[in-house]
């Protein structure tokens, strides 16, 4: 009560109404004792309300949170059911059939797999650019954490290259290290990494070897590809691949060689001889199973093309065949109109991204898009649409070309 925490009020003399010279003590109390109200109620929802970052969990729930936006595009194509069910053997997961009525599209006539052959080994998911190898760890990865989550297992995800913490060997270790101290050290303490890069990777391999039969481990990493190279991080001497823990299961993604710059595969396949079936290629879809996808993106986004439109799309798409070129036209053929005439469609993925940078600068002018891209690339951590906003408000170029027409007062990038 008001009384209790301020102390009883001043008595008043009532008369004819309240007056400035009669009754300013009374008033003066009451406002003061307001503010004093409303700030003690403001400080304590931020007292409620706070709570102190942490990185470990900003970092898993990144990767989580990326995983699940790309399952729930995932089409269950041949091809990607074909790899789908492959990490499944390797992870000896979803074999209950209830479980496998729960989520359509997978194999159940497939053998049941041999709970010795391929393990203490990775499993390795390659393929050229731009054939889904990243909607399929996705896919792999919900279905892991779904049966984990039974057994009481752990699922540990990286998609290299998407945070700052998972773009180099040296932070992606740390990263690593440090979640997997959370998941099964005892301690509390926060994780103190190594400053040695060779007594890091020690370190996680130690971690994983903290793995047991009741907290078993899953650790997906795609896009090995992606590493930096400053640590030698493509070389993957520091990544566990032939002599990995009995319950540790390890998922990795990359492209094929290409010259000096990534022999990844290569030196995967040197390393993992005695299991060549732990290798599968992600290949590119076929015709009737790319145009399943076209027909499931327009659904989604509750559009359709006329027959000549879809036509167009599909003859493209067959000197093409990766999933990742047909999700960019797709995306691109739900802004058309039944009347809309048809486009030059560039049979490359560089193609179609040049495509859409010529349209935005159609709409929006070659210097607004230009720099608005520029600052987005160069963003280590992101930018925000007002932060955004208040750097274009710097580009003379973009204001002219945005302000054509009309100077406002303040010049301020709308």
């Amino acid at each position: 009560p008001p009384e209790k925490r301020f102390g009883p009020p001043p008595p008043i003399h009532w008369g004819p109404g309240i007056k400035p010279e009669t009754h300013g003590e009374y008033l003066r109390k009451f406002a003061d004792d307001f503010c004093q109200l409303f700030v003690d109620n403001i400080d304590h929802a931020v007292r409620e309300a706070h709570f102190e970052p942490d990185e470990v969990v900003d970092e898993a729930r990144e990767h989580l949170r990326f995983a699940k936006v790309r399952q729930q595009s995932y089409t269950p194509t041949e091809a990607a059911k074909r790899c789908t069910v492959a990490i499944q053997n390797y992870l000896d997961l979803d074999q209950s059939v209830a479980h496998q009525k729960k989520r359509p599209g997978l194999n159940t006539s497939r053998p049941t797999p041999s709970h010795t052959k391929g393990k203490g080994h990775c499993f390795v998911l390659w393929g050229r650019s731009g054939v889904g190898k990243t909607y399929v760890m996705s896919e792999a990865v919900v279905r892991a954490s779904d049966e984990m989550v039974e057994r009481g297992g752990v699922v540990v995800v990286r998609f290299l290259g998407t945070t700052p913490n998972s773009g180099n060997c040296d932070s992606l270790l740390k990263s690593l290290n440090a979640q997997l101290h959370r998941l099964f050290v005892s301690d509390r303490k926060a994780y103190q990494p190594p400053a040695e890069f060779k007594d890091l990777c020690n370190d996680f391999r130690a971690k994983l070897s903290l793995a047991s039969e009741k907290r078993p481990l899953v650790l997906f990493l795609d896009s090995l590809d992606q590493l930096e190279d400053t640590t030698f991080g493509r070389r993957l001497e520091w990544l566990p691949v032939a002599d990995i823990p009995a319950h540790v299961r390890i998922v990795l993604s990359t492209l094929p060689d290409d010259g000096e710059s990534i022999q990844i595969l290569s030196w995967l396949r040197r390393r993992m001889q005695s299991v060549p079936d732990n290798l599968i290629e992600a290949k590119p879809i076929k015709r009737e199973s790319g145009l399943n996808v076209l027909m499931h993106i327009l659904r989604k986004r509750r559009r359709a093309v006329t027959s000549e439109q879809q036509s167009a799309i599909m003859e493209a798409f067959d000197k093409v065949g990766t999933p990742l070129w047909l999700t960019i036209a797709a995306q691109w053929a739900v802004t058309w109109h039944s009347y809309t005439a048809m486009p030059e469609i560039r049979t490359t993925v560089t193609g179609l991204i040049f495509q859409l940078f010529d349209r935005l600068e159609r709409y929006h002018g070659r210097f607004l898009v230009s720099a608005s891209l520029g600052y987005i690339t160069v963003a280590k951590n992101g930018i925000s649409e007002t932060e955004l906003q208040e750097a274009l408000s710097l580009e003379d170029d973009a204001l002219a070309d945005s302000y054509e027409w009309w100077v406002p007062p303040t010049r301020v990038m709308p």
